[in-house]
């Protein structure tokens, strides 16, 4: 007979990890605005402050790496050829990372943004007033001002995110607004 343990092992995939307890919040590193070390803290974002944020499908970087040296790589034939767009997303699994990244997001209460929203895209857009966004990402968005006078806003620290999706999401772009 099967034990239960081994049962729920099983059947703990990526849609299930919530019901399974599996839905442990890593840090998304590297989204730190550095410029926040040296800006002066005003205040927090209003909750209902509008964001909106660009979120970036992760790509399996082993597999980019073997497609890079198929196709340019000292074996490859002379003529190079390159991937259709079509063939990109098939090969890289596009759709379902970006279904992942979708549905994370309208369970979180963000709106998905139709007019951005292509399955050739790797990028999801999304918006939300920064209540939500610092529910979701469990972070602080804050005002700063930068020694020479400009406003923007950043997280005081990366975002958490669930340990499930980290294989469907790289980058969580927007959450600072540090000017160029």
């Amino acid at each position: 007979t099967r034990l239960v343990s081994d049962w729920s092992s099983d059947v703990c995939t990526s849609d299930l990890a919530t019901l399974c307890g599996a839905d442990t919040r890593v840090p998304l590193a590297g989204h730190l605005a550095p410029e926040i070390r040296n800006a002066t803290l005003l205040e927090r974002a209003p909750g209902d402050e509008p964001v909106k944020l660009s979120l970036v499908v992760r790509l399996d970087q082993a597999l980019m790496d073997q497609m890079i040296e198929q196709l340019y790589g000292q074996s490859a034939s002379r003529s190079k050829r390159f991937l259709s767009p079509a063939e990109f997303v098939q090969k890289f699994g596009l759709v379902d990372k970006r279904n992942e990244l979708k549905n994370f997001a309208r369970a979180n209460g963000l709106t998905i943004d139709p007019d951005g929203d292509s399955d050739q895209s790797m990028i999801v857009k999304v918006s939300g007033p920064a209540g939500t966004m610092e529910r979701t990402f469990n972070l602080q968005l804050n005002h700063y001002r930068t020694q020479d006078g400009r406003l923007f806003r950043a997280s005081n620290t990366d975002p958490m995110v669930p340990a499930s999706l980290t294989s469907y999401l790289g980058a969580v772009i927007g959450l600072s607004t540090v000017p160029g």
